[in-house]
């Protein structure tokens, strides 16, 4: 499953609004969005934060690695 679908659905299981995850990992939501849509790329440093503010892994998000 693609990234940006694993980080929506992990966000839509913690019942998590855009809003509250941007926030949470210091992050504009815009940008979150953009990240949600597949059309924004994000450093190393923000994969770990979403990781964080999901409440899992980077395996989980990235299981095909």
């Amino acid at each position: 499953m693609h990234l940006a679908l694993q980080v929506r659905n992990r966000r839509y299981m913690l019942s998590l609004t855009q809003e509250q995850l941007a926030e949470k990992i210091n992050c504009h939501v815009n940008y979150l969005g953009g990240i949600e849509r597949a059309e924004r790329n994000l450093s190393l440093i923000l994969l770990i934060a979403l990781a964080k503010g999901l409440e899992c892994t980077l395996k989980d998000l990235l299981p095909q690695y």
